[in-house]
């Protein structure tokens, strides 16, 4: 069956499933684009169409088990938000500890079977990421500053103690030069592996520093994993080079279809919305 959909008021296709997939993941077709194929030939959004999807599949996934349990499950126990979750094929609430996480899916105990059918038949659903753009991360990379600087703030405050302190003070300025460089040299070394470490640590671990966690994006891999922390800290020196040609590596974000900026691109990154 071949798929059609709109870009920029033109009508472009006939692409088949396969290729569809395609511009998906590359970013041509949002949940926003019109679509449309040959079946139905009335245009909807392709967030619709996943969504339409996404219910047809719980339902099959809820007459194949039978007498499946999940609405038990939610009714004999509650789980706050941080606790408990929603199984994406059949839509009961579980305990965390209790689903199985693919990607964006999460799948009960009861579902696994269905669910990596789908995948073997290739019929599970294309993962969709909301790319974050520039002006969120902007607000991130603000709130991460504003910590990192006072990190540094009261390294620097413990620095100017010890130079101002009287044993310092009645030194000989001679044998006082090469120190103060060291010094110096020394306080600028620990800010970067501040800023490396805090880097590297949150994203490795939460896939988002304390800037994204607060405006609800994240960093990840293109098929929706997260980063290693090697990743990540590999990621933060190459975000140096975008901030050093003039922050053009940060601007590209603005026009990327995936919204990456130059250090997405070196380390094959994407920020998406949680």
């Amino acid at each position: 069956m071949d798929w059609y959909y709109m870009d920029k008021g033109q009508e472009k296709g006939p692409f088949s499933k396969e290729k569809m997939q395609e511009l998906v993941k590359s970013g041509d077709i949002v949940r926003d684009t019109h679509v449309r194929n040959e079946e139905s030939g009335n245009w909807t959004t392709y967030g619709r169409i996943l969504e339409a999807t996404a219910n047809k599949r719980r339902q099959q996934a809820q007459t194949a088990q039978g007498t499946h349990q999940a609405p038990q499950a939610s009714a004999t126990r509650s789980y706050s938000p941080g606790e408990g979750g929603v199984c994406t094929e059949c839509g009961g609430t579980f305990a965390e500890d209790e689903l199985l996480s693919y990607q964006d899916a999460r799948v009960c105990a009861s579902c696994k079977p269905v669910f990596f059918q789908k995948l073997k038949e290739g019929v599970a659903e294309t993962t969709f990421m909301d790319y974050a753009g520039f002006w969120i991360r902007f607000g991130a990379k603000i709130i991460d500053n504003i910590i990192l600087g006072v990190a540094n703030m009261i390294i620097g405050m413990a620095a100017g103690l010890l130079i101002s302190s009287p044993a310092m003070a009645n030194s000989d300025p001679a044998e006082m030069t090469p120190a103060l460089i060291g010094g110096v040299a020394l306080l600028y070394f620990l800010q970067i592996a501040i800023a490396a470490g805090y880097t590297s640590f949150f994203l490795g671990k939460y896939s988002a520093t304390p800037g994204k966690m607060a405006l609800g994006i994240k960093v990840v891999r293109p098929d929706g994993n997260s980063i290693s922390y090697m990743r990540g800290l590999g990621r933060y020196f190459a975000e140096i080079l975008s901030a050093v040609i003039l922050a053009i590596g940060y601007i590209m974000a603005a026009f990327d279809k995936e919204k990456r900026a130059l250090h997405d691109h070196i380390c094959d990154t994407r920020v998406i919305r949680k």
